[in-house]
């Protein structure tokens, strides 16, 4: 038997210090195309970040599957230290 994993980045979100940060309009649709993409796949299980942009992210491919989003703390991105970045955009 074989067995695939496949690794998600969470969708567009606009950035901020806060965790909770929700997806962005183009994030969700992004979240409506993976789930488009992936759910003709046979997927067991979907595992998430507790992030509320990683959740929203698989949530429409738990939806269509039917499959519960287990969050893992252990997914959440680690802490780095005090890391202070004036902008993330491109130069």
């Amino acid at each position: 038997m074989t067995h695939s994993l496949i690794l998600v980045r969470h969708a567009e979100a606009p950035w901020s210090p806060d965790e909770a940060r929700a997806l962005s309009p183009s994030g969700r649709a992004a979240a409506e195309r993976l789930a488009e993409q992936l759910c003709g796949l046979e997927i067991d299980a979907i595992y998430s970040s507790p992030y509320r942009r990683a959740v929203e992210t698989v949530e429409p491919l738990a939806k269509r599957l039917r499959v519960p989003i287990q969050e893992i703390a252990d997914l959440r991105e680690r802490t780095l230290g005090d890391f202070r970045c004036a902008s993330f955009e491109k130069r």
